[in-house]
């Protein structure tokens, strides 16, 4: 990336959160992320709609409709002592990040493009 230049939305990740959904916050979460998006120079706009389902968020960035995502994510590294026996272990984290709506797109077909 060059100095200046902003990272793509997409590239933004909030890890925030732990290897279960108990030891993880999905609203402190999404909190995180548009807190990150701001940071990286990105002015985000959240939608309030009624048909928000608790995995995801939609929000407005610079005329572009996201939707802020919650899950497992991101890799990291558990310690594991129930053998008796220290050991890591490479697990799945939760985290937030977004992805683009393309709902509002028509995305044409390669094969109908040629015809």
């Amino acid at each position: 990336m060059l100095s200046g230049e902003r990272a793509d939305p997409v590239q933004i990740i909030a890890r925030v959160g732990g290897v279960t959904e108990e030891l993880s916050d999905r609203d402190r979460a999404f909190e995180v992320w548009i807190y990150l998006a701001n940071k990286a120079g990105w002015d985000v706009t959240e939608i309030f709609e009624e048909s928000c389902g608790e995995e995801s968020k939609p929000i407005l960035i610079e005329g572009v409709r996201y939707q802020i995502r919650y899950g497992l994510r991101v890799r990291s590294m558990l310690a594991d002592d129930s053998t008796g026996h220290l050991t890591h272990r490479p697990v799945l984290s939760y985290a937030a990040w977004v992805e683009p709506d393309l709902s509002m797109y028509e995305l044409e077909h390669p094969a109908q493009a040629e015809s």
